[in-house]
């Protein structure tokens, strides 16, 4: 029952990967 602590991690990785993505999208 980690809800928060999966949705949190996710969240980060999520953002890294969208950072990351952006960039290489430029």
């Amino acid at each position: 029952m980690n809800t928060a602590i999966q949705l949190r991690s996710e969240a980060m990785m999520g953002s890294k990967f969208f950072s990351s993505w952006s960039l290489t999208g430029r």
